[in-house]
């Protein structure tokens, strides 16, 4: 079984609002959601979305770096680990 775990930047806005997105899959937008629930959610479809993508067009995904090679987090920004596993 291979499996990744990419780091996403996820950070509170004004009024509220979550937004996050993966520094190492930049071809995955950034997402908004009312709750870091919502945000994370989003955030792990769409990576599950970009690899199935990836595998289909025989292409690798990039490998993710540590956190302490993550760009720097903003003050309202931290880091959450999403964690995606391939079976057969």
């Amino acid at each position: 079984m291979l499996d990744a775990s990419y780091w996403a930047l996820i950070e509170r806005r004004a009024g509220g609002a979550f937004s996050g997105r993966i520094p190492d899959l930049p071809e995955i937008p950034p997402v908004t959601g009312r709750t870091e629930q919502e945000v994370i959610q989003s955030l792990s479809q769409a990576v599950r979305q970009c690899a199935r993508s990836s595998v289909l067009d025989g292409k690798p995904l990039p490998a993710p770096r540590p956190v302490n090679q993550q760009p720097p987090a903003g003050e309202a920004a931290h880091l959450r680990r999403i964690l995606l596993i391939f079976g057969q």
